[in-house]
């Protein structure tokens, strides 16, 4: 079994451009059409290669998607990093936090972890490093709003606001967005009433 961030094994490291179409690909599909049009010949349509390339440049599918999840990960990372440089607020938690589009390419990668012990591993250690920074933020968040975390404790913030994103994913996934508009909403109607605007 592996471990989280184990070498990849690759092949082919004199052409990194058809590589990375190749990662591109494969997160590509995965967001648009999930996880079931995962197949050689689809990513090497979608990339634009010949679709032995696959297994030329990885030494099995695993392989590609652990390193496809490494990469939308690392940027994840960087992104909420950035973002952390600016004023942490409330109303920018949700914006971040609350996409429902995210949600569903986590949910993606989650379910393909099912059968790719590998990848799971390395979805678990990338999850507990982006919780604890999302719950830095929303310590900041509401030290600035001076809401006391016994009041509403961050964890409290991030779970309600990371669940509903991913609720509604999956609701998507099954076609029907019931209470979607209401509940988004009534959050940011409380969030325009109770806590104080940054500048974007």
């Amino acid at each position: 079994m592996g471990q989280p961030g184990q070498e990849i094994r690759s092949r082919g490291s004199r052409a990194p451009e058809t590589r990375d179409r190749i990662v591109a690909a494969t997160l590509q599909l995965l967001a648009k059409e999930g996880y079931g049009a995962i197949t050689t010949r689809r990513i090497g349509e979608v990339a634009g290669v010949k679709y032995q390339l696959v297994h030329y440049y990885f030494a099995s599918m695993e392989d590609l998607f652990i390193e496809a999840f490494r990469r939308g990960a690392e940027e994840n990372l960087a992104r909420l990093a950035e973002i952390a440089k600016g004023e942490a607020s409330l109303r920018r938690f949700w914006k971040i936090h609350g996409d429902a589009g995210a949600s569903k390419l986590m949910a993606e990668f989650v379910a393909l972890a099912q059968r790719h012990p590998a990848l799971r591993l390395e979805i678990a250690s990338y999850a507990r490093r982006f919780r604890n920074a999302q719950l830095d933020f929303a310590r900041a968040a509401l030290d600035r709003e001076s809401i006391s975390p016994e009041v509403i404790p961050p964890m409290v913030v991030l779970l309600l606001t990371t669940g509903l994103a991913q609720l509604e994913a999956n609701d998507r996934l099954l076609g029907f967005t019931d209470g979607h508009d209401e509940t988004r909403t009534w959050i940011e109607n409380w969030l325009a009433a109770n806590t104080t605007p940054v500048k974007e």
